[in-house]
């Protein structure tokens, strides 16, 4: 098994796992594995604590004909973002009050006149189902 990703509560304060665990770790098989061909995935929740024996590197698989299975090191930046419902979720009231220019412009949100026409006008009346 080889590891693919390594999360601590520390760096994610979103990540919520259950108990007194404070890490995530994800490893897999770099190998095609039936019925699916694809490699099997092991995911683990454990105190960062009770790490001791900690492998530096991680092992190298036995063959190459594991190509693309591999992961290259890498780091990643968490952040917390916002994710917004799709316009089709919204009910038609908010619809069109989303679609209200003049609403955005005395808002003063920063909304450039580039965005005028959007998310409806006359020239592009279908532009609120485009999502």
């Amino acid at each position: 098994m080889l590891p693919v990703a390594q999360l601590y509560l520390r760096d994610i304060p979103l990540l919520r796992p259950p108990g007194r665990s404070d890490l995530f770790q994800v490893l897999w098989c770099p190998y095609d594995h039936e019925p699916d061909r694809k490699p099997a995935t092991a995911l683990f929740r454990r105190s960062a604590a009770a790490v001791v024996d900690v492998l530096a590197p991680p092992p190298e698989p036995y063959e190459t004909a594991c190509d693309g299975y591999v992961p290259e090191p890498c780091l990643l930046a968490p952040e917390r973002i916002t994710e917004y419902p799709r316009i089709l979720d919204l009910s038609a009231e908010v619809r069109q009050l989303r679609g209200d220019w003049d609403r955005w412009q005395a808002a003063d949100v920063g909304v450039d006149s580039s965005y005028a026409d959007c998310p409806t006008s006359p020239e592009h009346p279908h532009t609120d189902l485009i999502q």
